[in-house]
């Protein structure tokens, strides 16, 4: 009978590593691996982890002899002696039992180990582009944010030229309020017809941008916009620095040409404020106007204020001055109220080039 061999390979059972230290192994002791009906022996074998050559069964689980093959050494301390040098098959445990399974080997255990690695590798890696897919379809998601109308107002507010602003809204996706409430809103904030019409159609935008050609045309000083009040306002909720809207209610035209549009957007604010008082007193109202939109979405200087107080109690009176500073009308006994329409006349105030379409 020949001794264990170095590369006779035993390996841990479940049920071994609970009840035994690790080093301690299950075994089953086969005469004929080809044929797994009957065992010779099945056993724990305890192995010194130094030395893989010294093998000793310190426990047997269960001995049956193969009748035509010598019996395997069974005393406690002794080596184990395998019949004709056979190799062992080990069992996993399984139930507290020995059970029939798969050989093993060393190749096929590390075989198998890389298996098991390379698995948890593709899980992890699967995990992992999972996670990035989210981050960068999160990212594009932020990137691809639509335009809105606040976001609109927002630029023009900034001073942003026109063509720059077509220009975003060409080739961004777009989630634009264009209600009739809508249209309105951005006409009282200032944005442009032209810009208006872009977020409504901007690939008519591009094909009237690309077919025009451009001129500059100056806007003198003193050239006079009628404007036409946006919203109601009274000296019992207007405060000092309060935003002020308006329209423009006629095209300015020089030379045949128009530099300021019908509807363009002009800017007023509140500059005094009174409110009405005891003993008769009369609200005190105070607006400038200070800035109107020409065809190529510049903000030109205008000047001009008007103002408006109640009636007096012993006596209607109005008073109406217009000049190059602040004017005001004067009606005494009540809060002074604007209405909404109501009809002004401001000036330009400053000379500035304007370029416009010829066509």
């Amino acid at each position: 009978m020949m001794q264990w061999r170095p590369d006779q390979t035993f390996y841990p059972s479940p049920k071994i590593a609970m009840e035994a230290p690790q080093e301690k192994l299950a075994y089953v002791a086969m005469s004929n691996p080809d044929r797994m009906t009957q065992p010779d022996a099945m056993g724990v074998v305890d192995v010194d982890p130094g030395s893989r050559t010294n093998g000793k069964i310190v426990g047997l689980v269960n001995r049956t002899p193969h009748p035509s093959q010598p019996n395997v050494s069974t005393r406690r301390g002794d080596k184990t002696h395998w019949p004709h040098g056979e190799r062992p098959v080990a069992r996993r445990l399984a139930m507290g039992a020995l059970v029939p399974g798969p050989m093993f080997s060393p190749e096929r255990t590390r075989a198998s180990r890389v298996r098991k690695v390379w698995a948890k590798m593709q899980r992890t890696g699967w995990l992992l582009a999972i996670a990035l897919s989210g981050l960068v379809a999160s990212g594009a998601s932020l990137q691809e944010a639509a335009l809105t109308n606040d976001q609109i107002h927002e630029m023009v507010k900034a001073g942003l030229s026109e063509t720059l602003i077509l220009d975003q809204i060409r080739n961004s996706k777009a989630d634009f309020d264009l209600s009739t409430s809508g249209l309105i809103r951005l006409s009282k904030e200032g944005v442009p017809d032209r810009i208006i019409s872009a977020m409504r159609n901007p690939s008519m935008s591009r094909v009237d941008d690309l077919s025009s050609s451009k001129q500059t045309v100056k806007l003198p000083d003193g050239e006079g916009v009628r404007l036409i009040l946006m919203e109601d306002i009274s000296s019992s909720t207007a405060n000092v620095g309060d935003r002020i809207s308006f329209t423009v209610a006629d095209d300015v035209e020089v030379n045949g040409v128009v530099v300021i549009a019908k509807g363009a957007a002009a800017f007023g604010s509140i500059t005094a404020v009174a409110k009405k008082g005891m003993l008769g007193r009369g609200g005190k109202l105070t607006m400038s106007m200070d800035r109107v939109k020409t065809v190529d979405d510049q903000t030109v200087r205008i000047r001009a204020t008007a103002g408006r107080e109640g009636d007096d109690k012993t006596g209607k009176t109005v008073a109406v001055a217009v000049f190059a500073g602040p004017f005001a009308l004067l009606v005494k006994g009540k809060d002074v109220e604007a209405a909404q329409g109501t009809e002004y006349s401001a000036f330009i105030d400053e000379d500035r080039d304007i370029t416009v379409d010829s066509r």
